[in-house]
């Protein structure tokens, strides 16, 4: 996983792969899974980028992804991909609509679940873009403070 995957934990607070520690319970996608491994290597990384129409994620070429092919779920590594493969998402199946592969220098985490089943993980994006709420009128004696009660304004 890439540093800035991101997991639930069990109360469902969103935890980075670069700072979930061995023992820690996630939310797998039939229950919880221990954390039982952590392995962090540096350098230069094959990675693969998946994205459907509500999903992307990056990940090692070598990462294990669950696919269906015609009625099973199957696991594939990520190098294996193709548009238009159906990947598993926490909602349902997707169609791969893009498939990228690139190298990159990055950190990334070997991490090992018991038991062995999927669990959901995004990327934090590498950016945000900047936005600014409603300009405030001139007058403002219209408005009032939005954590102060209306009672009938």
């Amino acid at each position: 996983f890439l540093w800035n995957t991101l997991f639930q934990d069990l109360r469902g607070q969103f935890i980075l792969a670069s700072e979930v520690q061995p023992l820690a319970r996630l939310q797998g996608r039939c229950g919880d899974v221990l954390l039982k491994l952590v392995k962090r290597h540096e350098g230069l990384q094959q990675l693969s980028i998946l994205t459907t129409l509500h999903a992307n994620l990056t990940v090692t070429a070598s990462h294990r992804v669950l696919v269906r092919r015609g009625d099973k779920e199957q696991v594939v590594p990520a190098y294996s991909l193709q548009e238009g493969e159906d990947v598993v998402c926490a909602r349902g199946v997707a169609k791969l609509l893009q498939v990228r592969q690139e190298q990159r220098e990055v950190s990334v985490f070997e991490l090992a679940f018991e038991p062995d089943m999927p669990l959901s993980a995004f990327n934090l994006p590498d950016d945000t873009i900047l936005t600014k709420g409603f300009a405030m009128p001139k007058n403002t004696a219209q408005w009032h403070d939005a954590r102060a009660p209306t009672h009938g304004r």
